[in-house]
């Protein structure tokens, strides 16, 4: 299976060799490969716009080593991943490597194969966690906007509800106007009035908890 032409590998070796030989394996696989020599061009190509997501590096490098590498590869790009190599491993060694964060961890000399296999778990885990991020980031921005939407819903009802409630009470103020004016012969048009209002009443009150004053201020 051979990678998209924008998946990078970054060897880090001081033996230039070694480094050559593993980058002709990986761009065979379609990889672009990147080579660094040290922990501090490593660095410098992680923190550019040429950032690689798969880092492989020598433990045993002149200068910062390549767990040192690891700590600050990670502090640069939390979503890289890195892959330590070692002619001499120790537990101590491997254990620290995981516990910063790295996925593989490569014993020289080792067969291709299994160096790919983990190029390409790295690689895996690298983009899982890339569309975790960016399904994180996606979700947040909807639930920011569900809530703006709810507060603006809350400003536009309470807006309407207020509007509601001052024509009522003008209402309610033109009936009792009405009913004072009102000949005692006409008692049957302002009951309706009063029961129209009174079915208003009770709609708001099922809608929001609100009624309508006595109309005097």
């Amino acid at each position: 299976m051979r990678e998209s032409l924008d998946t990078i590998v970054l060897i880090v070796d001081d033996e230039r060799a070694i480094a050559s030989s593993l980058q002709k394996v990986l761009m065979r696989q379609g990889f672009v490969v990147l080579v660094a020599e040290n922990a501090e061009l490593a660095l410098e190509i992680i923190d550019s716009p040429s950032a690689p997501q798969v880092v492989l590096t020598d433990k045993n490098l002149p200068g910062m080593s390549g767990i040192e590498l690891l700590a600050k590869g990670k502090a640069l790009a939390p979503d890289l991943e890195f892959i330590i190599m070692t002619g001499h491993p120790s537990i101590d060694s491997a254990v620290s490597a995981i516990e910063l964060g790295a996925s593989g961890f490569l014993q020289k000399p080792f067969d291709v194969d299994v160096m790919i296999k983990q190029v390409r778990a790295a690689l895996s885990k690298h983009l899982a966690l890339v569309e975790n991020r960016k399904l994180g980031v996606q979700l947040q921005g909807a639930n920011d906007r569900a809530q703006a939407l709810a507060a603006e819903r809350d400003v536009y009802k309470g807006f309407v509800q207020e509007r509601l409630v001052s024509l009522l009470k003008g209402i309610q103020a033109d009936c009792t106007v009405a009913s004072a004016a009102m000949p005692a012969s006409e008692p049957a048009a302002l009951a309706k009035l009063a029961h129209a209002l009174t079915s208003i009443e009770e709609f708001l009150g099922a809608h929001g908890g609100l009624t309508v004053g006595s109309g005097k201020e």
